[in-house]
Parts: C-alpha cells; sequence; structure tokens
C-alpha cells in the first residue's frame, strides 16, 4: 500500500480557524485604524482653522471690532502664581462668534471657513475667540481662539496668542 501525502480534513479545519481569528483582529484593527485618522483629520483641520484666524487678528489694526474685549469676566485667575492671568473661561459668554469676522459668516463653517451647506449632515466646525486687553502687560492683548466640532460640539483645538499694539 502507498503512503498518501497531504492534509487531515483536522488539520484543514484547525488551519481555517486561526485564519479566521487572525483575519477578524486585522479587521477590527483597520476599523480602529480608519476611526483614529478620521479623528486626527478633523483635528487638524480645527487647528488650521484656528490658525487661519489667528493670523487674520495678528495684521488687522488694533482698534478693529475683532480685537475688542467684550467680556473681561472670560479671564481667569492665576493658576501659576505668576501674578499673570491664565486662561480664558470658556463657560462665559465669548467676545466674539465666527460671525464678527471679515466675512461675516455664522457658525457652523466648514472646512474651508465658509458657511456649513445646509443640505449637510450635522457637523461642521464652531469658531469664536476671547481677546484680553492689557494681558500679560499694557498695550498687549492676550488672544484666544477655539475652534469646537463634534457631536455636540464636544471636542476643541484652542491656540493663544499675544498681540503687542503698534
Amino acid at each position: 500500500m502507498k503512503k498518501r501525502e497531504g492534509f487531515t480534513i483536522l488539520e484543514v479545519l484547525f488551519t481555517i480557524v486561526i485564519m479566521t481569528i487572525a483575519l477578524w483582529a486585522l479587521s477590527a484593527l483597520q476599523a480602529s485604524s480608519i476611526g483614529y485618522n478620521y479623528s486626527s483629520h478633523q483635528m487638524t483641520i480645527a487647528t488650521i482653522l484656528a490658525q487661519d484666524k489667528m493670523e487674520e487678528l495678528r495684521n488687522i489694526d488694533w482698534a478693529d471690532a475683532q480685537l475688542v474685549d467684550n467680556n473681561a469676566a472670560n479671564f481667569t485667575v492665576d493658576q501659576n502664581g505668576d501674578g499673570t492671568p491664565d486662561d480664558f473661561r470658556w463657560t462665559v459668554a465669548v467676545d466674539h462668534t465666527n460671525a464678527d469676522g471679515v466675512s461675516g459668516i455664522a457658525n457652523p463653517i466648514d472646512e474651508n471657513g465658509q458657511a456649513q451647506p445646509a443640505n449637510r449632515a450635522l457637523g461642521g466646525y464652531s469658531r469664536d475667540w476671547n481677546i484680553a486687553d492689557n494681558q500679560p502687560t499694557t498695550y498687549m492683548k492676550t488672544i484666544a481662539i477655539r475652534v469646537r466640532w463634534g457631536a455636540a460640539a464636544n471636542k476643541s483645538v484652542i491656540i493663544t496668542s499675544v498681540r503687542s499694539q503698534g
């Protein structure tokens, strides 16, 4: 009798089970990767929208309406003991919303900073900013820009800069 070569049905089934588990794990990893990539994309867009607004605010006239401190209560107490208030309290009404900008576009805005199309699903970005006069010292303004997105605008990017007069 000749010896037959090949795989037994048990070896084939065992291999199929191992391959199925490996492919399932890879598909779960791929799904996570796609989700993280999308979140990263949204954060990048929000950061660009904030940086664009900061660049605009740093290059307009010192007395422009967009640089007026409409609510001095937005600045918090000194957090690190250096004698200067540290951060904006975003729970208080903000000084300016996107509608106060050059183009007067109300929130929400799209990835290009333009008005969010009405037929688009929920989403978009919301951009607002606070100004603090004479912070950290006289003849300076602290500018903080916040861009929010996500369900109920629960994700945000905040950038802060100081501008001097003149």
